[in-house]
Order: C-alpha cells, then sequence, then structure tokens
C-alpha cells in the first residue's frame, strides 16, 4: 500500500503547484487581463496615485519602475506623458508595482 502514496502524493502536490504559480502570476484588478479602471488623481517619477471609480476614498499608491509599461491610446509612451484627471487600466503586481498601464483604447 505504501508503493501507492508515495507517487499519490507527489503527483497532487505537483498539481497544486502549477495552480498556485499560474494564479500568482495574474495581476491585481478585475477583467480576463487583471487590470481595473482608475483616475489618475498625481503623478511622480516613482509612482501613481490613482482613485477606483474615481473616489478619493478608493485611492491605491502604485510604484513604477523600468519595467511599466505605459501606453496613450494604443501607443507606447513614457509615465511622465501621464497626466491628473485620465482614467486608465492599471495592472499591478503583489506588491503594488504597475506592470501597465493602459489609457484610451
Amino acid at each position: 500500500m505504501k508503493r501507492f502514496y508515495s507517487p499519490f502524493f507527489a503527483i497532487v502536490a505537483l498539481l497544486f503547484s502549477f495552480s498556485f504559480a499560474e494564479a500568482k502570476s495574474k495581476g491585481h484588478g478585475h477583467g480576463g487581463d487583471g487590470a481595473k479602471t482608475y483616475k489618475i488623481l498625481h503623478v511622480d517619477p516613482t509612482s501613481i496615485t490613482a482613485a477606483a471609480g474615481g473616489k478619493a476614498e478608493n485611492r491605491e499608491v502604485f510604484g513604477i519602475d523600468g519595467k511599466t509599461k505605459v501606453t496613450i491610446n494604443g501607443i507606447p509612451a513614457m509615465a511622465s506623458a501621464l497626466q491628473n484627471g485620465m482614467k486608465a487600466k492599471i495592472q499591478a503586481d503583489a506588491v503594488h508595482t504597475a506592470i501597465s498601464v493602459q489609457v484610451g483604447e
């Protein structure tokens, strides 16, 4: 009977690790791409302060780094091109660093 348990638990552990890795790789937010819509309240060189639903009490701060992909109307842009009041889809990782910021389309 011991021969059955070892391979069985090894397979279960392997399947669990794959499903956990897939869930961890998805960003925070809603929708299929993991992005959530925000209104940008403030932008500085290292972060974006944005509010979900445009409400100030729902504000969140996202870090910006060299890997953050910013697009405005589908065109790649620098984070410095973001302006207060813009509506953007922001996808972030587990430590609240922006992975992508999409303004417009």
